[in-house]
């Protein structure tokens, strides 16, 4: 609901361009005041915050790359736009994981050692999902409290770097859409042809070339008489 009309609201009140970047980076932040006891309110309002920024931000961006270009490249836009967001996820995912497992598995590791037998130290330091079984293991209740209060700690530890690292790369993007990304659809006079203008609020699935349209539909249309 937010997102749908957060287009409208930037152009018209003239929000500037980084301000809901730099709402997602304060939440982001909040992540960071996470501990082993935090509470699933505290959980769920960090998300709610993040998830106001994130719709402050999806489409107002994705409005500003499709009308910037013209009707005729729609296409080209939509496809890059997706693209962007796709790679930048998964590797944000990549990113951000390895440095949380990395940060986990050595940690827990460095606690456990001589202090659990090593086979429930090497099956522990593999997951905070494997710690939570092996603690809950009647065969391992001697050391399933010191299990469960080290793994935990470590799993809090290393998503608090991964929270720092990412927020250090929303800064840097923040930057980019600053002095890169238009603050808002271009005027369709920029494009020569006002008929070639995407307007705005316009997804980039809703955006189709009426050309390209009657092309496809020509080509399914020759290829079923084939058939």
């Amino acid at each position: 609901m937010i997102s749908a009309r957060a287009s409208f609201t930037h152009a018209k009140l003239r929000t500037p361009r980084a301000a809901a970047v730099a709402g997602i980076l304060f939440s982001v932040l909040l992540f960071a005041t996470f501990d082993p006891h935090s509470s699933a309110f505290h959980v769920i309002i960090d998300t709610v915050i993040m998830g106001l920024g994130m719709a402050n931000v999806m489409a107002p961006c994705t409005d500003s790359i499709m009308g910037s270009l013209p009707r005729a490249k729609a296409g080209v836009g939509s496809a890059m736009n997706d693209t962007t967001r796709q790679v930048g996820g998964a590797v944000g995912v990549a990113l951000l994981g390895s440095l949380l497992t990395s940060h986990y598995t050595s940690a827990v590791t460095k606690g456990l050692t001589g202090h659990v037998p090593a086979d429930l130290v090497g099956q522990a330091n593999q997951s905070i999902g494997s710690a939570v079984g092996v603690a809950h293991d009647p065969a391992n209740a001697a050391f399933a409290q010191q299990i469960l209060d080290v793994t935990k700690q470590s799993f809090v530890e290393g998503f608090h770097i991964a929270v720092v690292v990412g927020a250090v790369i929303i800064l840097f993007g923040a930057c980019a859409v600053l002095k890169w990304l238009p603050a808002r659809a271009m005027p369709n006079a920029a494009h020569g042809d006002g008929a070639d203008g995407v307007p705005m609020g316009l997804g980039p699935v809703d955006v189709v070339p009426a050309e390209l349209a009657a092309d496809l539909a020509e080509e399914l249309s020759v290829g079923a008489d084939r058939d």
